[in-house]
């Protein structure tokens, strides 16, 4: 981490962001940078847009790991996922919560490396 700026009375566009994030990147060198990484809000689309567009050996890079997690959890609130974790936490609730059930699970499936928290 570079600073921290308290930036909350500011409105976050895009030419703000990308004000704000030029000034880093020259502070710090362009040349020590490869790439900007950020989820897709419009805003930083555009500031991401015009620093690349600024500096040539900068990439407009979109975070997958955010991009997952945002696909995962649309999958999560469908109904029939929603009714499969459902009754999946109902069985890991019972193998947790139940020593004579934990033991039979582990020794029908010889699962020495199951671990109960």
């Amino acid at each position: 981490m570079w600073c921290l700026k308290n930036l909350s009375d500011e409105s976050h566009t895009g030419v703000f962001l990308a004000k704000e994030m030029d000034e880093i990147i020259e502070q710090i060198g362009p040349e020590k940078f490869s790439a900007v990484v950020s989820d897709g809000g419009a805003n930083i689309q555009n500031a991401r847009k015009i620093i690349t567009e600024k500096y040539n050996n900068i990439l407009n890079v979109r975070c997958i790991a955010h991009s997952v997690n945002l696909i995962s959890k649309d999958i999560c609130n469908t109904p029939f996922a929603n009714r499969i974790l459902t009754k999946c936490n109902t069985i890991v609730t019972f193998f947790k919560k139940s020593h004579q059930g934990g033991n039979a699970f582990i020794l029908d499936n010889k699962c020495s490396f199951f671990l109960f928290y």
